[in-house]
């Protein structure tokens, strides 16, 4: 995981347990992929939607 050198990062998530609710929702899901609901941009945001059956 290189969240530390992604573009917006250390802005989103500035330490690493910021990034535990990511991991609780991705071990609760399935194999299947998940789908995009929807992206855009919220002010300057870049934001997305998506379902995970």
């Amino acid at each position: 995981m290189h969240w530390s050198t992604a573009p917006g990062g250390v802005a989103s998530h500035p330490r690493e347990e910021h990034l535990i609710p990511l991991m609780v929702a991705s071990g609760a899901g399935s194999d299947v992929p998940g789908r995009r609901m929807w992206s855009g941009m919220l002010g300057p945001t870049h934001l997305g939607a998506w379902i995970f059956d």
